[in-house]
């Protein structure tokens, strides 16, 4: 293999043109140019030499047979898509003086099975490891500070994860769809569980929260259908939309998912229910598309009935609305077509858009005085 497979100027190698195969850079290169190798199909191996100190953006990116490469001591960050979509690479050891691994860094590296991030790391990247699907061990370690979005989005082979006491923040949709994770130890550092942030984690069965956490984002843990327990402290004061929705394991033995006084989600047979004592809200969509529903008696202390709460329920022909109800989301009872009055209680003051859209069957309604505002085609 000769120098005329490779573009250099002044140190910096900024394009291969080579047939691929295992190639090895000339000794005396400084720095990969962003898009050196792009798309070089037949790429398997690539030896970097020591005197290389920086990779550019996209630099291995699309290289789709590299199965191998040796990244030299010098370099001290993996730039933004530098090995995205390298589908053959297996596994990859980042050197210890690396301190940033870029956003999209091995996105889609689909066979890629262990990574090693060394001790000097303290950012990974958003998107760095996304839909690395064969991914099943990654080591975070002590110093690493911020765990970006969609980080670890998709790695569905991963079982378990352990995140230093150094992050502060687990960001949006971070280890979402991440079917095998098992366990997660969430440090006492985090204050915000980002939205999305372990939605799908279908093989998830406990998570502790700690005593720092303040925040807990929209479907953090939504569909983690094999979470049997959580433990949610004080200091939370904020549970977004959808959280735990889908969390069947959480279901008491009406099949209400209720954590917190929050009604996320209901996964029972229908028929005549009566919500459960000590709720104080009742999510989105809780109980939407439960056509078998037939009568709901909501119990004093609910002041919220979510958007969606009870949205074609089709067989839903009464309920009951406590006077601690302050607020009807907008859609809540669209299209109960079943539905044939309805008392709204003298503590609402707001009706929202659609509310009641689409009950056909609805021949009576009661609105107090207290009522100020009427959403758009609210009936």
């Amino acid at each position: 293999m000769g120098n005329k497979d490779f573009i250099i100027e002044n140190g910096v190698l900024t394009k291969y043109a080579g047939p691929g195969g295992d190639v090895t850079i000339p000794a005396g290169v400084t720095k990969i140019g962003g898009c050196a190798f792009y798309d070089c199909a037949n790429l398997q191996s690539v030896t970097i030499p020591a005197s290389v100190t920086e990779i550019g953006w996209s630099a291995f990116e699309n290289c789709t047979s590299l199965q191998s490469v040796t990244i030299p001591a010098g370099i001290t960050e993996i730039d933004w898509s530098t090995f995205e979509s390298c589908t053959s690479l297996q596994s990859v050891t980042i050197p210890a003086g690396v301190t940033k691994i870029g956003g999209c860094a091995f996105e889609d590296c689909t066979s890629l099975q262990s990574v090693i991030i060394p001790e000097g790391v303290t950012k990974i990247g958003n998107d760095a490891f996304k839909y690395c699907y064969n991914l099943q061990s990654v080591t975070i370690p002590e110093g690493v500070t911020a765990i970006g979005n969609d980080a670890f989005y998709g790695c569905a082979s991963l079982r378990s994860v352990t995140i230093p006491a150094s992050v502060t923040e687990i960001g949006k949709d971070t280890f979402r769809d991440c079917k095998s994770l098992q366990s997660v130890t969430i440090p006492a550092g985090v204050t915000a569980i980002g939205n999305d942030a372990f939605y799908g984690c279908a093989s998830l069965q406990s998570v502790t929260i700690p005593e720092s956490v303040t925040e807990i984002g929209m479907q953090a843990f939504r569909d983690c259908a094999s979470l049997q327990s959580v433990t949610i402290p004080e200091s939370v004061t904020k549970i977004g939309d959808h959280a735990f929705r889908g969390c069947k394991g959480l279901a008491d033995e009406q099949g209400m998912v209720i954590v917190r006084g929050i009604l996320f989600d209901y996964t029972g047979s229908g028929g005549d229910v009566t919500i459960s004592a000590g709720v104080t809200k009742i999510g989105d969509r809780a109980f939407y598309g439960c056509e078998s529903l037939q009568s709901v008696t909501i119990p004093e202390g609910v002041t919220e009935i979510g958007r969606y709460a009870f949205a074609y329920c089709t067989g839903l022909q009464s309920v009951t609305i406590p006077e601690s109800v302050r607020w009807i989301g907008w859609p809540s009872f669209e299209n109960c077509a079943s539905l044939q009055s309805v008392t709204i209680p003298e503590g609402v003051t707001e009706i929202g858009h659609r509310a009641f859209s689409g009950c056909k069957s609805l021949q009576s309604v009661t609105i107090p005085e207290g009522v100020t505002a009427i959403g758009n085609d609210a009936f």
